[in-house]
């Protein structure tokens, strides 16, 4: 998900992961592990992304912490 925050002050509240370009993100993990959020501002504050990745209870989880920062910063790289 990306919304759009021209004009509007963008910022996440917490931050607690490093990502490419010496950008911060907020990753969280609910469900046991089946529900994986990573959030952050692009750099000129104009939007906010959200990335989510959601496995159904009672499968393996099919993403980890590393994957969605991967993918994070895959996004990151694309919007250069």
């Amino acid at each position: 998900m990306v919304k759009d925050q021209k004009g509007i002050v963008s910022s996440i509240e917490e931050t607690n992961q490093e990502l490419d370009h010496d950008m911060k993100g907020f990753y969280s993990e609910a469900e046991d592990g089946h529900l994986l959020t990573m959030t952050w501002v692009s750099q000129n504050e104009n939007a906010l992304y959200n990335v989510v990745g959601f496995t159904p209870s009672g499968e393996a989880s099919a993403f980890t912490k590393e994957d969605m920062v991967d993918i994070a910063n895959s996004i990151i790289q694309q919007r250069e």
